[in-house]
């Protein structure tokens, strides 16, 4: 069995939040796993130390350099990023290699997790 990470947390966060928004009975998992969200996104965290002037791409290359993933919500919580699908494209238009993966969240709706290959 492996270790919960960082990104682990973010997706369930992800999950849950989709859950508690179609049936309640998931709401207090969904404040749990966002208030643990919310610590490991506090600002001072290393990932959380984004330039203002960097591009969105720029924000994106760094988060994948750190060996993670991302999905469209933790884009647009984390970078301010609200068309993901679009920075990606352009990535993929600059050369980068990336891959999406379908996730399916508890409630069966699929969302895209996106993984920079690195060569």
């Amino acid at each position: 069995m492996r270790e919960i990470d960082e990104d682990d947390i973010f997706e369930l966060a992800e999950l849950a939040c989709v859950a508690a928004s179609k049936n309640s009975s998931w709401k207090e998992l969904h404040e749990h796993f966002t208030k643990l969200a919310n610590v490991l996104d506090r600002p001072g965290r290393r990932h959380r130390k984004v330039d203002p002037k960097m591009t969105q791409k720029q924000k994106l290359i760094n988060h994948f350099k750190l060996g993670k993933t991302i999905s469209q919500l933790e884009a647009r919580h984390l970078y301010n990023i609200q068309s993901l699908s679009s920075r990606i494209s352009e990535l993929k238009v600059d050369g980068h290699v990336i891959s999406s993966t379908l996730k399916y969240d508890v409630t069966g709706s699929v969302y895209a997790r996106y993984t920079l290959n690195v060569s």
